[in-house]
């Protein structure tokens, strides 16, 4: 069961995709620890989930304080189920959900002064964000879409290394959780 654990919404199932290897959510314990460490930079958020899936992370932002989230996912079950989530909690007027690649989408949509980013890529896709022809990181800072305290937070397998050029220019935390590991970079602003 996929619910929302805190604030304003907290206990609100989410609805997801039973028959579908595109949706890994989040566990309520690895995001309420990625939640504790991120407590004060919620409240008044604007967000961007990038591989929102049925949007587990955007909504928990959303429901502790965020100001609004804009949601990227490419494919359609998922976005079905991402839009009934965002009726069920009443987020409408604080949402947009953009259908596409976040690399294809970045210079099409009007986004500006993002203090969180979220990206909970399928496994397999975790390197390609850092390839060197698409380090997300960068194009995020070339985009101009940075607020002056952004935080960028990946989910990913424990095994995973970040590429050591990242961890030097962005600096970042990582944590473990079974299986599952949170990296947080520091994008502006003060360390977190």
């Amino acid at each position: 069961m996929v619910r929302i654990i805190a604030g304003e919404a907290k206990g609100n199932v989410l609805r997801v995709p039973k028959n579908t290897n595109k949706v890994r959510p989040t566990s309520d314990r690895v995001k309420e620890a990625l939640f504790s460490s991120l407590a004060d930079h919620i409240i008044g958020a604007k967000v961007l989930d990038l591989f929102s899936g049925t949007g587990n992370l955007g909504l928990e932002a959303l429901s502790r304080g965020a100001k609004e989230c804009f949601f990227i996912e490419k494919n359609n079950i998922c976005l079905k189920y991402l839009e009934w989530n965002i009726d069920k909690l009443g987020f409408q007027d604080r949402c947009t959900v953009c259908k596409g690649d976040f690399f294809k989408l970045i210079n099409r949509i009007k986004l500006s002064d993002i203090n969180l980013f979220f990206a909970d890529p399928p496994y397999d896709e975790t390197n390609r964000l850092f390839s060197e022809n698409t380090n997300i990181l960068n194009i995020l800072l070339n985009s101009a879409i940075v607020a002056q305290f952004a935080y960028f937070v990946l989910e990913h397998r424990k095994n995973f290394k970040v590429p050591y050029e990242i961890t030097e220019q962005f600096g970042c935390k990582t944590k473990n959780y079974g299986s599952t590991s949170i990296t947080i970079f520091k994008l502006a602003g003060d360390k977190i």
